[in-house]
């Protein structure tokens, strides 16, 4: 099926989707706006039980970044919260809900980022103990490019891991 990339206005908000089909399920992937971060949060919660987002961080975020939901049918099952600048783009989280893994959800909603922003870097830091995460970004391109020593509450460290914009020349 040949891509479609549409534009929408809706509630005075531009954002892109790419309406795909494989198999029987339709999916896309849209910029979230602001009537959507209840999805969000709702999301956030079941990817990370026991260490999410609170709904105010959220909400914080989503006032001064970005985010992307991946939708199957019409339901929500994967989110990407990010923060970029006119040169960079920084991955702040990634989720997909527990039922959905496992079927390159978390590579498309990283694809899309970078198809989008082709012209940035793209950065990232992810806890050394996630090593399925870590896995994940290697087959996306990303290298690591250095590490945060005791970084998170449990004193784990911090991998700093970077999509170089010139991978894509």
């Amino acid at each position: 099926m040949e891509r479609l990339k549409k534009q929408i206005e809706f509630a005075n908000l531009n954002f892109l989707f790419e309406p795909k089909r494989v198999g029987r399920m339709n999916f896309m992937v849209k910029k979230t706006n602001h009537l959507e971060l209840d999805l969000v949060f709702g999301m956030e919660i079941s990817c990370f039980p026991k260490e999410f987002w609170s709904e105010e961080q959220i909400y914080s975020h989503h006032t001064y970044q970005d985010s992307i939901i991946y939708w199957i049918q019409a339901h929500p099952v994967g989110y990407l919260i990010y923060m970029q600048n006119q040169f960079e783009i920084e991955i702040l989280r990634l989720g997909v809900l527990p039922d959905y893994r496992k079927q390159k959800i978390a590579s498309q909603l990283i694809d899309f980022l970078k198809n989008t922003n082709k012209s940035k870097d793209v950065f990232l830091e992810v806890n050394e103990k996630n090593t399925s995460a870590i896995s994940l970004y290697v087959k996306a391109g990303f290298s690591i490019v250095g590490k945060r020593k005791n970084y998170y509450q449990d004193k784990s460290n911090a991998i700093l891991m970077k999509f170089s914009a010139l991978e894509r020349l």
